[in-house]
């Protein structure tokens, strides 16, 4: 899993780049990421399209949007180009590669 900011990232910000290669390293960063997220958080995608296959990899590309119910409204978190790449170990398809770049100054919940 890999994630960059697109434009300068805000004060106490996360690194642009999380570079995690293992399954252990992303699904700790994931927990992180949730526990430390508002409830409910929510992650939307739109304008899925697959871009390419190539034998059993699947490359697929969408726009992600994150919201969050603050105040009873629904509240923009962040927004950004997802790519990834799933794979077929015959049985299912498994996410192999995930990148995200981000469009906005996501702050994190705990710093608002």
């Amino acid at each position: 899993m890999a994630s960059r900011n697109s434009s300068a990232r805000p004060a106490g910000a996360a690194p642009d780049r999380t570079g995690l290669r293992r399954r252990e390293q992303v699904i700790a960063w994931r927990r992180k990421h949730r526990e430390a997220a508002g409830y409910p958080l929510r992650h939307n995608a739109s304008n899925i399209h697959i871009e390419r296959v190539d034998g059993d990899d699947i490359s697929v590309v969408s726009y992600m949007y994150a919201t969050n119910i603050t105040e009873g409204q629904v509240t923009p978190i962040a927004g950004g180009v997802v790519r990834c790449v799933v794979r077929s170990d015959g049985a299912a398809y498994r996410l192999a590669q995930l990148h995200i770049v981000l469009d906005t100054h996501a702050v994190a919940f705990t710093e608002r």
